[in-house]
């Protein structure tokens, strides 16, 4: 997922399904963590292309995120705690010092329903100063639409648009 704003720069995010049957925890755990490293590597070669994407028009923020709608935040974090090589990998891709403000900016299923994910992963950050309405605007363009516009050359002015044989008939008078 890729959001791009035009107050807090790009947000990336993978999201990974991770269901749970009742009962069964230490499947369950070893899922998450199989997970959740793949979100990792993924991640951070989004980072390293949505930079190299921007970097000749500004040095825009990137905030990743890990996306896991199937799972609540303890779920997440009782299956971090398998593996301390999954909880260093995942504080360093989020930029977190600790597991539990790790597991805070990831979007799990009881952080579906308020806005306390956005706040602390997102908007905690406070604003992209360097996101001014032209580089926004050349991001969007970059991101959703052709990054340049290309001049066809045309004989009449203005130009005359023609979608079927009907209206070429008709136009030309052949």
């Amino acid at each position: 997922v890729l959001i791009l704003h035009r107050r807090y720069g790009l947000v990336v995010g993978e999201v990974k399904s991770v269901g749970a049957k009742p009962g069964e925890t230490s499947d369950l755990d070893k899922a998450v963590v199989k997970r959740v490293e793949r979100a990792v590597k993924q991640l951070e070669k989004s980072q390293i292309v949505l930079q190299h994407l921007v970097s000749d028009v500004a040095p825009v923020r990137v905030t990743r995120t890990i996306l896991l709608p199937n799972i609540t935040s303890a779920q997440l974090r009782q299956a971090l705690g398998t593996s301390a090589k999954i909880q260093q990998a995942v504080c360093r891709c989020l930029g977190t010092s600790d597991v539990a403000q790790a597991v805070s900016r990831c979007l799990c299923s009881d952080d579906l329903t308020s806005s306390a994910w956005w706040q602390n992963t997102v908007a905690g950050n406070g604003d992209d100063v360097s996101m001014s309405d032209d580089v926004y605007e050349t991001i969007v363009s970059r991101f959703v639409g052709p990054a340049s516009t290309v001049e066809v050359p045309c004989v009449t002015c203005p130009r005359v648009e023609m979608r079927t044989l009907g209206q070429a008939v008709a136009h030309t008078g052949l």
